[in-house]
């Protein structure tokens, strides 16, 4: 479920998302997978894929290839998988950390294959409560 409470506006009627994540005339899927540890620990693995038709976002140029009609170069493509991890070094400290790694094309935007590396690492730290009332 979307809301959005602050930018009513865009891709949504009164804050209610209308559409889906991939968009129109798209195509794609995503899947992940959860290992719990524990109650306070866990893995996660996803992956995405997210295709638009090339006769929907044009290419860099508009030359029209004759044989099919669509733009030359349109579309884009956007892959990436993730790793997450949760971890609980002491019953008051934890790590948490993601990595992924994205590929994308978007000629419209930028010719050639694009990369991209996130990594974060988060620690956590929950003190005990000294103050009693």
């Amino acid at each position: 479920m979307y809301y959005e409470g602050l930018q009513r506006n865009g891709y949504t009627n009164n804050g209610q998302i209308m559409g889906d994540w991939i968009g129109r005339e798209g195509k794609g899927g995503q899947g992940w997978i959860t290992w719990h540890l524990s109650g306070n620990e866990s893995i996660q693995v996803n992956a995405r894929h997210q295709k638009v038709a090339k006769d929907f976002i044009p290419g860099s140029t508009t030359e029209i290839d004759p044989a099919t009609g669509f733009y030359v170069n349109g579309g884009t493509t956007l892959n990436d998988v993730g790793f997450q991890a949760v971890k609980r070094l002491r019953n008051d400290f934890e790590i948490s950390g993601n990595f992924t790694y994205e590929h994308w094309k978007a000629p419209i935007y930028l010719p050639g294959q694009q990369t991209v590396t996130t990594t974060t690492i988060k620690l956590t730290w929950y003190p005990e409560r000294k103050v009693s009332f």
